[in-house]
């Protein structure tokens, strides 16, 4: 009996689930030889499993962290390290802290892949918050949310040692403050959590190979360039996490609440990098491909939102129905303004008086869409009324009609006042650079018609500013909102300041935002570029502050806990626009 049971064959064990299948949470069937399993043949994706080591990870006596950079001398420049980091300030990604980190970045997560992030928690979990002990793809995931995730934590490991708040509701976190130091504090090892995430996405090819968990780390990334370089020539790891969403795009089944983040996010993008002079990624097709079908022109757009705003008996009705087609139109618009007006190419031409002319048609029909949206919510212009408590806190599900109005609003007048800072700084850029030889004075007064013209709609676009800062929950907010727009509306109004000898009576609102928006920034990293624009307008505002009238007193109470974006408990947003988290729920 023995020796026959000894010859019975032992039945194989399954082979494990591939990476893509794990990272999923679904049942994942291998196949022989090396060929991929049917779910990653039937999305297109490349079938790849990693084995996970079991038991305790090696104890490693020096830092992980390699002291020299390797010879990146026939890799691509996205390969390249970065400067030499202090290797000391990296601290030990230990299970407490990934947890506390992990917590502070999620459940409202930005990129729409990450949306909740269950399914890193999950893995996380299953490898007992132990990064040594995920699939290289996961880990390089982890590390990136780590990374920007202290950029906004006040955990003693980040911040150091010293006064630092004890909670997201701490009293320092008032209206107004300058909480620089804070930023200053974190900095090295914001630095050297990035070092880390960099150099690990570069040894895991995440360029290279199409997945959810290599398109999010991909875009991580780019947002701590950002943080990094003020002024940023290139972006590779864009170029990289576009790249893979179109190719997984592909396999997507989207619903219409998908579409509507997908166009919120698609505009950020946009945005992003037209407040930098830099080519949009986004292209038509990927519009259509994300958000769905193409939308009607803005001038039947606008007909058709007055025709409901007749008739129309709940307040959002204009807001719902306009704020996809708003969103395709203000990314194709981004587009035409760089390659048109403002891009490389663009400027070793004679300004297109053509393109310019449309562009302010235009952008005079977007701020009455914006003007209608308004008029059609009056619980939006409601004096003293502070900002909707859990905007930036609940769930997208679980949002309600409010939060999505005002979140539509946000996103509108955001996306238009941008799109006129842009021109207008451009606009400003050609009058210095002068418009070609002295005998085309024609050409040079009917470009100043069109500088007035332009700075005119900008002059306008000012209380849209405003509104648009009145409608987030809290000005720590601002910190999702590319620093290079909120600088340029304060370099705007300083200019205008500068030119009367005085701020108008009816700009000391927003100037006071805007500087208080500045310090706050100063909270997630250094703001030393920002220093010398906050002391400016201090200047200003010293000859008409008066606490009673302040507008951050009514706009942020301090009992209204408008640091809620912050806490543990539930999660908190990344550091990058959140306000399309919330619309798209209450289309009825």
């Amino acid at each position: 009996m023995s020796a026959r049971s000894s010859r019975t064959p032992s039945k194989s064990k399954k082979p494990p689930a591939c990476d893509a299948c794990k990272f999923k949470r679904v049942l994942c069937h291998p196949q022989p030889g090396g060929s991929p399993c049917p779910r990653c043949s039937e999305k297109g994706i490349v079938c790849k499993t990693t084995p996970i080591p079991r038991g305790r990870p090696r104890k490693h006596t020096s830092d992980a962290i390699p002291s020299e950079d390797p010879q990146p001398s026939s890799e691509s420049s996205i390969f390249t390290l970065q400067p030499q980091i202090e290797l000391s300030a990296c601290p030990e990604l230990s299970s407490d802290l990934v947890k506390h980190l992990v917590d502070s970045h999620f459940p409202l997560a930005r990129f729409p892949i990450l949306r909740g992030g269950d399914g890193l928690r999950k893995a996380l979990a299953s490898a007992a918050w132990q990064v040594d002990l995920l699939p290289p793809q996961l880990r390089v995931l982890v590390c990136c949310v780590c990374a920007l995730s202290s950029s906004i934590s006040f955990h003693e490991s980040i911040i150091g040692p010293g006064l630092r708040p004890d909670s997201f509701q701490d009293r320092c976190f008032f209206p107004g403050s300058d909480l620089r130091e804070y930023g200053a504090r974190r900095a090295p090892v914001f630095h050297a959590l990035h070092k880390r995430a960099y150099t690990l996405a570069c040894e895991a090819r995440i360029t290279l190979e199409p997945s959810e968990p290599n398109a999010a780390s991909c875009f991580i990334l780019d947002v701590l360039e950002r943080y990094r370089i003020h002024d940023m020539t290139s972006r590779p790891w864009a170029v990289a996490y576009v790249s893979h969403i179109r190719t997984l795009a592909a396999s997507w089944e989207q619903g219409d609440l998908d579409r509507a983040v997908w166009g919120g996010f698609l505009m950020a993008e946009a945005l992003m990098a037209t407040s930098r002079r830099m080519p949009v990624l986004v292209t038509h097709n990927d519009q259509l491909l994300m958000t769905g079908v193409e939308p009607p022109s803005l001038e039947q757009l606008f007909k058709k939102l007055q025709a409901i705003h007749q008739v129309a008996r709940k307040p959002g009705s204009v807001a719902f129905t306009a704020i996809r087609p708003f969103l395709f139109h203000v990314v194709r618009l981004a587009r035409e303004l760089y390659e048109s007006i403002t891009g490389v190419y663009a400027r070793r031409q004679p300004l297109a008086e053509v393109a310019v002319v449309n562009f302010l048609a235009s952008l005079s029909i977007l701020q009455s869409i914006v003007a209608l949206t308004f008029d059609s919510i009056p619980a939006l212009d409601r004096d003293g009324e502070p900002a909707f408590p859990s905007f930036a806190v609940l769930p997208l599900a679980l949002a309600g009609a409010e939060a999505n109005m005002r979140a539509s609003a946000f996103a509108m007048a955001f996306g238009f006042t941008s799109l006129v800072l842009a021109l207008h700084q451009e606009m400003e850029y050609r009058a210095t650079v002068g418009t070609g030889a002295v005998e085309d004075r024609w050409a040079q007064e009917r470009v100043g018609v069109l500088r007035r013209q332009t700075h005119e709609l900008a002059s306008a676009a000012v209380g849209d500013v405003k509104r648009a800062l009145q409608l987030l929950t809290s000005l720590p907010h601002l910190v999702q909102v590319p620093a290079s727009i909120i600088e340029g509306w304060a370099q705007f109004l300083l200019a205008e300041a500068d030119a009367c000898g005085t701020v108008p009576s009816e700009h000391v609102d927003v100037f006071e935002m805007l500087q208080s928006a500045l310090k706050l920034f100063g909270y997630s990293g250094d703001t030393t570029h920002s220093s010398g624009l906050i002391d400016r307008m201090e200047v200003y505002l010293a000859k008409h502050r008066n606490p009673a009238n302040s507008s951050l007193a009514h706009l942020f109470p301090l009992d209204n806990s408008w640091t809620g974006m912050f806490p543990l408990d539930i999660g908190l947003g990344d550091p990058s626009l959140t306000y399309y988290d919330n619309f798209g729920t209450s289309l009825t």
